[in-house]
């Protein structure tokens, strides 16, 4: 029996913290998770590119950061369909967009979502999905599993 996927959203990748700690995070979201395989969907890597060319402080660093753990940590990139989440995002809103893919891929692979975005939180859990999120800023814990 193939392993419950757990989509990363860019915000837990990059959560504000530098070096190791970013590593010990994820290792604890892990923990929490158990069970679970670790993904990004391409969307994910492609607004973090995005977001490390257009940010050269320190979200630009934590994007690049972000992009280094995918590798360092092998996590598997997922592809989402972009003419059905095209189709589906009238609005065209950044935000919005990369929000949606989230959701139209936790539903295609039936998946959670570890995210730090109360907004997509709300959204995801609207819809039904699993959500990992940080309590108080330390501790992962899962709501809808």
């Amino acid at each position: 029996m193939r392993k419950r996927i757990l989509l990363i959203d860019a915000s837990i990748l990059m959560l504000p913290v530098g070096g190791k700690r970013k590593r010990i995070n994820l290792d604890r979201l892990r923990k929490v998770t158990e069970g679970m395989e670790l993904g990004v969907i391409d969307l994910t890597v492609e607004e973090l590119r995005t977001i490390q060319r257009k940010n050269k402080g320190k979200k630009g660093r934590a994007a690049d950061l972000a992009l280094e753990l995918i590798e360092k940590m092998e996590i598997q990139k997922l592809p989402i369909d972009r003419e059905t989440l095209t189709k589906t995002n009238k609005k065209r809103e950044i935000r919005d967009f990369y929000d949606r893919a989230l959701l139209i891929a936790a539903e295609k692979y039936n998946a959670a979502v570890a995210t730090a975005d109360l907004a997509l939180k709300k959204k995801l859990r609207a819809h039904g999905i699993p959500v990992v999120f940080l309590r108080g800023g330390k501790k992962f814990s899962i709501e809808g599993a």
